[in-house]
């Protein structure tokens, strides 16, 4: 998407630092859809087509949080530290009992329940974790459009709703309109029974304040589509950081037509709420014909100083419907992280909370330089946008 959306000159303004920054985000985790093979195959036996890649997305496991772990420890950057990911977390699941006795006319959810060595690793405060968490929402979906689609018995809504699952991103995007979680839906009736995105949003703040014993410092809205109303709300409730691609849909229109409007870093319009927008899109298992390309130019960005802000997915990683792909994605996410440390040896990972300090210019050893001398950084940059590979200085 970022590939798709983005001009590659772009990136000459983006920020430059005295030392190579590293940040992966990865969004999607505690999204409750299908548990396991069983219930993904249930599904398909219901007509739905999962020929998409994207269609293959199940709850992670403790086994895959474990071994997502592993990996990351086996890299240290130039302060010993390990590899870090930010977890950005739906934190609510659908009543779906309730919201079948309704009639599909009513929304209501319930928290969803980490537990055991899982939440233990979430909430851990070690300067050296692996793992930091953040908020992506209540939900992934516009509860009064996902409503009206089982109203009018979309057959592969349907067939997600009877596995009491949530349809996955594949399923989603099929669906105009249906991602757009935060912005105000025309589908929504004025009798509340479908909670608006004011109420479900400080909802989710409550929830994961007590799911994780932390405020959320980050959100992330799903399917990059919010408005001004959100970031005051988000600042006014102590959120300090937006994750995002280069682009935002403004309004619910905008989002069902795909009419998108460019973003760069930096503090929203009139708060203290800031951006942070990601540049590398990697997503290995649904698209492994642009790894090569992804790795190519976060190591072309590292190399400038650059931060390398990196957009994926649980779907890479999860393995409860076919485990070779997890297994497949924490390799290939291996060999990205190999590429950076091999490029610079002073490279630094970084948590978003972090991140946020550093773009603010708060952070006591990163800070801000212009752009380089030396080949030219646009030339660079339309390099690794063919997929070629730039010539490695170290």
């Amino acid at each position: 998407m970022i590939d798709r959306y983005r001009l590659p000159l772009w990136l000459a303004a983006e920020p430059h630092f005295n030392v190579p920054v590293v940040v992966i985000q990865s969004d999607d985790w505690g999204h409750a859809c299908v548990d396991n093979r069983e219930q993904h195959e249930r599904v398909l036996r219901a007509s739905v087509d999962a020929s998409d890649a994207w269609s293959v997305d199940a709850l992670e496991s403790n086994a895959d949080v474990s071994s997502l772990a592993a990996l990351l420890r086996e890299f240290r950057d130039a302060a010993g530290r390990s590899a870090r990911l930010t977890l950005n977390f739906i934190v609510a699941r659908p009543d779906y009992n309730a919201i079948e006795a309704s009639d599909f006319r009513a929304y209501r959810s319930i928290p969803i329940r980490p537990a055991g060595a899982f939440l233990d690793a979430l909430r851990a405060t070690d300067p050296d974790t692996v793992f930091e968490v953040q908020l992506h929402g209540a939900e992934h979906v516009a509860p009064a459009r996902w409503l009206r689609l089982l109203q009018e018995g979309a057959p592969d809504v349907r067939a997600y709703f009877a596995a009491r699952a949530m349809p996955p991103p594949g399923v989603v995007a099929r669906h105009p309109g249906l991602g757009a979680a935060y912005l105000a839906c025309p589908d929504a009736d004025a009798d509340g029974a479908v909670p608006g995105p004011d109420e479900r949003v400080l909802g989710s703040l409550r929830v994961f304040s007590s799911l994780f014993s932390r405020q959320a410092q980050g959100f992330v809205p799903p399917n990059h589509a919010w408005d001004g109303s959100l970031d005051r709300l988000l600042r006014r409730e102590g959120v300090r950081h937006l994750q995002a691609c280069h682009v935002r849909y403004p309004t619910f229109a905008a989002a069902e037509s795909g009419q998108w409007r460019s973003l760069r870093a930096g503090p929203e319009r009139g708060n203290d709420l800031w951006r942070q927008t990601r540049n590398i899109d990697f997503e290995p298992v649904v698209r492994p014909d642009r790894v090569d390309a992804a790795i190519a130019r976060a190591c072309l960005l590292v190399a400038r100083g650059i931060p390398a802000v990196i957009n994926t997915h649980r779907i890479n990683y999860a393995g409860a419907i076919r485990p070779e792909r997890a297994a497949c994605g924490r390799e290939r996410l291996g060999d990205l992280l190999s590429a950076l440390v091999a490029t610079r040896d002073d490279v630094h990972f970084l948590g978003s909370d972090e991140f946020d300090a550093v773009l603010r210019g708060a952070h006591p050893a990163i800070r801000r330089r212009p752009i380089a001398g030396g080949r030219s950084l646009l030339t660079d940059v339309a390099w690794a946008t063919l997929g070629r590979q730039p010539v490695a200085r170290h």
